[in-house]
């Protein structure tokens, strides 16, 4: 018999008839890439002014995808600075959480999370396989056993 859940625990994500839940995986799909019905899904999300939040800070992820999508490097850093400073200055009060991410973004270390596209470190040369070669003088004697 299974321990008894806690009151209030869910089975699975979300509530039946919860437009948030609904829309979890649509939320986290790329605005290009976005189906009709999906289009018409978040629409219908953004409309509902409890879910502003939400808008806000979908904007804020479709911006963040294109930065790291760009294929010129150069632009899409200045994508996501501009991104950054956007949010440290751009975000209505009201929107606590999200204000709370540009000063945290520009304090971030300057690093790269793409991979380097100069050459590869120098490795030592690789070793010759042993497998082929016998160090003892003569060959083992054949067991009949």
């Amino acid at each position: 018999m299974p321990p008894p859940r806690p009151a209030g625990h869910l089975r699975a994500r979300g509530r039946k008839g919860d437009p948030l839940s609904a829309a979890r995986r649509t939320l986290h799909t790329g605005a290009a890439l976005l189906t009709e019905k999906q289009q018409a899904r978040l629409e219908a999300l953004f409309a509902v002014s409890e879910h502003v939040e939400v808008e806000a800070t979908w904007g804020i992820y479709q911006r963040m995808i294109a930065a790291y999508r760009e294929p010129d490097q150069k632009h899409g850093k200045a994508m996501m600075q501009a991104l950054i400073d956007s949010v440290a200055s751009g975000v209505p009060a009201t929107l606590t959480e999200i204000r709370k991410l540009g000063p945290t973004s520009s304090n971030a270390p300057q690093t790269s999370s793409r991979s380097s596209t100069g050459p590869a470190r120098r490795t030592a040369p690789p070793r010759p396989s042993t497998a082929g070669s016998n160090t003892s003088p003569a060959a083992p004697p054949d067991s009949g056993t």
